[in-house]
Parts: C-alpha cells; sequence; structure tokens
C-alpha cells in the first residue's frame, strides 16, 4: 500500500490543509493512504464540516486519510466521521503491520519503525513511473497567476485626497455661580460679578377708605347784561336758579352795579353743601324778579368746592395694594433691563437678579388724606451678576473633553454657548443656569476603510462611493500612478488617503 505523510503547523488552516492533500495526490501516482501528522498545540481543524469535507475527499479518490495525534478531540471527530486515527508511535508499528511488515519489526525502536517506513515509502515512490509533463501545467499556471497578482498589487498606487468633513457635537449641562467663588471649578463653578442699578416705576388705585369734613358749599363765577336803558343794581344775596328742581339756589356774595348795555361778573355761592353745587357750564341763567326784566345771566365756567362732610380717603390697604404693584411692576422692569448689561464678553444671568432696598417713594395723597385715588411712584435698587463668556466656554470645553465620542474630531473655533434661566433656588446661594453648548470640529474618516472601500474601482466610481459615504462635502481627488492606470490598486495597502 503507497502511503505519504503531510506534517501540519500550528499556523496550518483547513484550506492549507485541503491544498497539501491536492499537491500530494497530484505528485503521487497510485497513492492509497494519505497520513496527517498534527501539531501537539492547535487544532487546525475546528468546524465539524471540515471533517466531513476531509473525509469525503479521500472517498472520492480512494484515499485512506488517516490522523496522527495526541488530541482527544480530534480523535472523536475524526472517528465520527469514519477517518483512522494513529498516535504518535504507538499505532505506527501497527499501521507498517497491515502493510505486510514482519513480525520482526515489532521489536525495533519507534524511532527506527518510523525511519523504516519513511525508506519504504521513497522506494515505492522510486519505483513508480515518473509522472507526465502535463502534470506540471498546473504549476505553471499557478506561478503565472501568482506573479500577475504580485505585480497587480505591489506596482500601481494611489494618493486619495479628501477634504474635512464639518460637523458640530450639541451638549447640553448644568454650571452655577455664587458670590465668593473667584475661580473655576471641577464641579461647574464659574465666577461672577455683581453690578447695580435702580429703576423707577409707578402704581395707583381708587381710595376706598373715607374721610369725615366739615362740608363746603359750591362757588362760582356769573356774567350778567344789563339789557334796559338805565342802570341796575344787584344787590347782595340776589338769587340765581336752575332749570332743574334738584339743583340748589346761588346767591351772590356782593353787590353789582350794571350800567346800561354793560357787562359785570358777580360770585355766588349754593345756598346747600355738598356736591350737588358743582354744576357745570351753562346751568345757571335766570335771576330772581325783578331783576330778570332787564338782566341776563351766562354762565361760563363750572361750579366747584362743594363737598360732602364724608369724602374718600387713602387707606393703608390701599397703600398696601399699590405697593404690591409697584413691586411687581419694578421687578418687571429690572428684567428688561437685564439684556442691558450683557455685552460681547460677558453675560448677565436673570435668574440672578435680586431686590436690594428702596431708594425713593412718593405717594400721592398720603395715607389718611383726601382723594379718590392714589398715585405711588418708587425707586429701587437691583442688582445682577454677570459672568464671562470665556469662563463658560472653558468649562464646556472641559465637559466636552470629559465624554469623547467616537468618529468627532474637535476643531479650532471657539465653542458656540447659549444660556437658559432656570427658577432660582430660594434655600441656596448658589445661582445655577443650563447652557447649551455646541462644539464644532471634523467628522473623522478611517483611511484603511476609505482605501478598501474604494480598492480596484474606476476614478469616478471611486469618487462617487466616498461621496455616497461621507457626502458631497467630502470633495475627493484622485492621482494614480502609474499614469497609464484607471482603475485604484487591488490592494488597500497601496492606496493612500489624506485629509487636508
Amino acid at each position: 500500500m503507497k502511503s505519504e505523510r503531510i506534517r501540519l503547523f500550528p499556523f496550518d488552516n483547513f484550506d492549507s490543509v485541503l491544498d497539501k492533500m491536492n499537491q500530494v495526490y497530484q505528485a503521487v501516482s497510485g497513492l492509497e493512504r494519505l497520513i496527517l501528522e498534527f501539531p501537539k498545540r492547535g487544532r487546525i481543524l475546528t468546524d465539524p464540516v471540515e471533517f466531513g469535507r476531509v473525509a469525503g475527499w479521500g472517498r472520492s479518490r480512494g484515499v485512506q486519510v488517516v490522523f496522527m495525534t495526541e488530541n482527544a478531540i480530534l480523535r472523536g471527530r475524526a472517528e465520527e466521521r469514519g477517518i483512522s486515527v494513529l498516535s504518535r508511535q504507538a499505532d505506527v508499528g501497527t499501521a507498517i503491520q497491515r502493510r505486510g511488515a514482519s513480525a520482526a519489526d515489532f521489536k525495533l525502536s519507534a524511532r527506527r519503525i518510523a525511519d523504516l517506513v519513511h525508506l519504504r515509502q521513497q522506494a515505492e515512490f522510486i519505483r513508480e513511473p515518473r509522472a507526465s509533463g502535463w502534470l506540471a501545467l498546473p504549476l505553471f499556471l499557478i506561478g503565472v497567476w501568482f506573479s500577475g497578482f504580485v505585480f497587480l498589487t505591489v506596482v500601481p498606487h494611489a494618493t486619495v485626497v479628501l477634504s474635512p468633513i464639518p460637523s458640530q457635537r450639541p451638549l447640553s449641562f448644568y454650571l452655577w455661580t455664587a458670590e465668593d467663588l473667584s475661580e473655576l471649578t471641577t464641579s461647574g463653578g464659574v465666577p461672577s460679578t455683581e453690578v447695580r442699578f435702580h429703576v423707577q416705576a409707578s402704581a395707583e388705585a381708587s381710595a376706598s377708605g373715607s374721610l369725615s369734613l366739615p362740608p363746603t358749599f359750591a362757588q362760582g363765577t356769573l356774567l350778567l347784561y344789563n339789557r334796559c336803558d338805565l342802570e341796575r343794581h344787584v344787590p347782595t344775596g340776589t338769587r340765581f336758579l336752575s332749570e332743574a328742581a334738584d339743583d340748589p339756589e346761588f346767591r351772590s356774595l356782593h353787590e353789582a352795579a350794571i350800567p346800561s348795555g354793560a357787562t359785570r361778573e358777580v360770585v355766588v355761592q349754593a345756598n346747600t353743601a355738598g356736591r350737588s353745587g358743582n354744576l357745570a357750564p351753562g346751568t345757571i341763567h335766570t335771576v330772581e324778579p325783578p331783576f330778570d326784566r332787564c338782566v341776563i345771566v351766562e354762565q361760563q365756567y363750572p361750579f366747584s368746592g362743594g363737598a360732602e362732610s364724608s369724602q374718600p380717603a387713602v387707606s393703608e390697604r390701599d397703600y398696601q395694594a399699590v405697593s404690591a404693584k409697584l413691586d411687581a411692576a419694578l421687578t418687571e422692569a429690572a428684567l428688561d433691563r437685564v439684556s442691558d448689561f450683557s455685552t460681547e464678553t460677558h453675560l448677565a444671568l436673570r435668574q440672578s437678579l435680586s431686590f436690594v432696598s428702596v431708594y425713593d417713594e412718593d405717594a400721592n395723597p398720603p395715607v389718611g388724606y383726601a382723594g379718590e385715588r392714589l398715585t405711588m411712584t418708587r425707586d429701587a435698587i437691583f442688582s445682577i451678576r454677570l459672568i464671562a463668556l470665556e469662563d463658560i466656554r472653558k468649562q464646556a470645553k472641559m465637559v466636552f473633553a470629559s465624554s469623547p465620542v467616537a468618529g468627532f474630531r474637535s476643531g479650532t473655533d471657539s465653542i458656540a454657548v447659549e444660556i437658559r434661566s432656570i427658577p432660582p433656588d430660594e434655600t441656596s446661594e448658589q445661582v445655577y443656569f443650563k447652557v447649551d453648548a455646541v462644539q464644532p470640529g471634523y467628522q473623522e474618516i478611517d483611511p484603511l476603510m476609505a482605501a478598501d472601500a474604494i480598492r480596484g474601482m474606476g476614478i469616478e466610481a471611486a469618487k462617487n462611493t466616498l461621496r455616497t459615504l461621507y457626502g458631497e462635502a467630502v470633495n475627493p481627488e484622485i492621482y494614480l500612478a502609474p499614469g497609464q492606470y484607471r482603475n485604484l490598486p487591488i490592494a488597500s495597502v497601496n492606496i493612500q488617503v489624506e485629509i487636508r
């Protein structure tokens, strides 16, 4: 029985084993047995399908495949597939006996037995007639293919230039500041400065109190015209009337001498106290007889001064109500001024606004005085805290550095920040605020992945592939060497990707 042994190494795999088996089968005519000697370390064959393919290879070619190994797993898998198994030296004598060796061979040492098997294999190979020259043709074709492969993978080179892809990385986080903080902290603290300013606001409300005063009488001025030919004298106490029955009478407070065709003014006063005597212009137009024959009465101006014994007055409750309105108005006015303190380098925190003191206050009329409406004007001092935008960017840079993102590379442009107010905590002296930051940068491009994606492609196809992978902004440029090549190298190691 003609046998051959193939020694396997730890770096072999199923494909290399199958390739060695085919080479030995083609080189040895009449091969009947093929022994695969496995190394002590490494399994080489791992998948049960691979054992089945080895057994099928032997059956299809009429060759008995034998495994020589001490590995229990390999021996078990081989026996399951009907593959004969030998140990390292103990089964060599049995193998020789199967080939017809004499009983004396079994007394030889294991080393001599192995040498004897090798010599007999060589003798059988020498006795075999030489294979035809056509059998060397596949090896020649393999050599030609290998030479072409080396030429195509080593000679051509390509340089691919890609533009950086702009990208942005948003992130939100919280920072805080306090009055006694003077430097940045790792916990998100940012130093700030206090600015004080004053604002003014006014508010009014109807008076709800009352005040008891002596009643007063309404007074006014009437214009008297004498249409008669003789001078007329109107004595003190002359009555003047209106058409309405509810209106009070008025009496002159002094006498008046009215020449013919002339006019004189006379001051009159209501007979009854109260606001009922405060009459509008044109209400009084009659004088008592006999003066009504010659004297024409005209009321050009309103009467005033009449008041009841009880009048509206400003109470303490009115003052408190208007004061509450003023507090809200002052706070609103202060918030409107917060943006005035923000500059290109500093930002005013709305949530840090706080009341300091009242600068000035004016109430008209004061509490306890008569009046229908209370009008108050108040000046107050507020404070606001300013933080430097550069300090916020430094904190943002530390936050970004502590949480890197794969595939993103930061740029040199400044980090854009936007501050959001959050409700202040009345129990803490610290002022918190939310920061929405955007870090400019670039999308990282893996040169090896890019080269592997376009290897073997034409120039235009490679450019389109790169645009599909990374977008139009990548703007690919491809340079081939030698210049007559129109396709990129098959081997990605010959493609150099540069980011400019």
